[in-house]
């Protein structure tokens, strides 16, 4: 998450997408309160310990379309509040 104004906010998703944490300077810490514009980048999936040239091809496409990898093509955005629950964000195209 990249805020108008202050620290940039992550979150790592589980398989099913759910995050529990969100980290601005320390694990865990939550999102400063405020507006933000929100990407989103799926974790690498590269071999740590290439056998093949095969293990050295590019990482599948995202599971989402690609306007989400980039705050200023997602159209989503998040203002926080503190104490709020995590928001849902809808990936479909």
């Amino acid at each position: 998450m990249v805020p108008k104004d202050g620290r940039v906010a992550t979150a790592i998703t589980g398989a099913d997408g759910a995050f529990s944490s969100v980290t601005t300077e320390s694990p865990s810490d939550g999102a400063l309160p405020g507006d933000y514009a929100v990407a989103v980048t799926p974790v690498s999936t590269y071999n740590e310990n290439p056998t093949s040239a095969d293990d050295y091809a590019s990482p599948p496409p995202p599971p989402f379309p690609a306007k989400y990898l980039n705050e200023r093509t997602s159209g989503l955005s998040v203002t926080v509040e503190p104490g709020m629950s995590p928001v849902p964000l809808d990936l479909t195209d």
